[in-house]
């Protein structure tokens, strides 16, 4: 049997929205193990798609508001934290099956939000968690579009911080249409300090990073990053990757750093034709978990909808069915410029949930 010892993390989590089975838990967390989604020895052609049990859950949340914002912390990506729109957050030690609360943000966000895991320097410690508004606003009275929930190692504790959000959300006009929109976002660290940068790209208005250390944000060009959703680093590989901007069956990599030093925005390097759902089905929500040693985890969340007309004629019934396909890819390095690279396509799974509702994959 494959073994994971390779792998950056024992476990991918996927979180199920139970909502239509209340009084349980509304959400649960379910653990799986990523080296199932591999071949030991790496295959010509892509195996056929195999179905799966979800694993029992590890963990339920409830009592808390309908919408919550899941992020994986800790070296050992062993923690999460959970927060709802109020604020309200706990943190689950799957390490220790551990439950501890956290702070509450100074103020409501409007859901949904991107939540951001920022490193450490410190090995030893947690990391931060920033949670942005999808749609920032402008500070008030009740208002904070930006906050985060930092790791104090010292003192061993959570305290929460609040930010300014994007400049252009004072521009002139600003919330008349969605072009402050967060589309994409990534992490990368900034090499002229401690601490990293987080990039935000905007519907319509250019491309943002903020400053971990200073809290500040600095505009790094009208353009937008080449991705949609979250873009990952894969330092192994000396590349960012992420879903394609233009086609989310595509996965692409850039190398965010050399277009930078080179002072233009940065591209496509590579392109890859991974997964597309299955024909009758939609595309809800597409993750791509980087698992280290070149291997990433493609998960699409997918629901599908049949519908007939039912005996009296005069109306229809419908059947909706929620399913997740996670697909195991393995980039191999191309030759000494890491151009050419090749994406290995390895086991897809399909777990069924009914008509539960997927949340997120972490």
């Amino acid at each position: 049997m494959m073994t994971n010892t390779w792998f950056g993390r024992r476990f991918l989590y996927m979180v199920v929205d139970n909502y239509l089975h209340r009084p349980s838990p509304w959400y649960t967390l379910h653990r799986i193990d990523p080296s199932q989604l591999f071949h030991p020895i790496p295959i010509v052609s892509p195996a056929p798609v195999e179905k799966a049990r979800l694993p029992e859950p590890a963990m339920s949340f409830g009592n808390l508001s309908e919408d919550i914002t899941f992020t994986l912390v800790g070296r050992g990506r062993d923690k999460i934290v959970a927060v709802d729109q109020m604020g309200r957050g706990v943190l689950y030690d799957d390490g220790l099956h551990a439950v501890a609360p956290l702070p509450s943000t100074t103020a409501p966000k409007r859901w949904p939000t991107v939540s951001v895991l920022v490193d450490s320097v410190d090995a030893e410690d947690e990391g931060s968690v920033y949670d942005i508004e999808t749609v920032p606003q402008a500070d008030r009275a009740g208002r904070r579009s930006v906050e985060a929930l930092l790791f104090d190692e010292k003192d061993e504790r959570w305290a929460c911080r609040p930010l300014l959000p994007p400049p252009y959300v004072h521009d002139p006009g600003y919330g008349d249409d969605r072009s402050g929109e967060i589309t994409c976002y990534a992490v990368d660290c900034n090499r002229e300090g401690d601490g990293s940068l987080i990039w935000i790209s905007t519907a319509g208005r250019g491309t943002y990073w903020l400053d971990t250390v200073t809290g500040m944000w600095t505009k790094a060009g009208d353009w937008a990053l080449p991705f949609r959703g979250q873009a990952v680093p894969a330092p192994e590989l000396g590349l960012w990757f992420g879903f394609s901007a233009k086609d989310s069956g595509r996965i692409c990599a850039s190398d965010m750093f050399a277009a930078l030093d080179d002072d233009r925005p940065p591209g496509v390097d590579q392109e890859w034709e991974v997964f597309k759902v299955p024909e009758g089905s939609r595309e809800l929500k597409s993750y791509l978990v980087h698992l280290g040693d070149g291997r990433f985890c493609v998960a699409k969340l997918c629901d599908r909808v049949r519908r007939w007309r039912l005996s009296c004629g005069c109306c229809d019934d419908i059947e909706e069915e929620s399913f997740a396909m996670l697909t195991g890819v393995e980039v191999v390095r191309g030759d000494h410029t890491g151009r050419w690279n090749r994406m290995i396509k390895h086991r897809t799974i399909r777990y069924s949930l009914g008509r539960d509702f997927h949340q997120c994959v972490l």
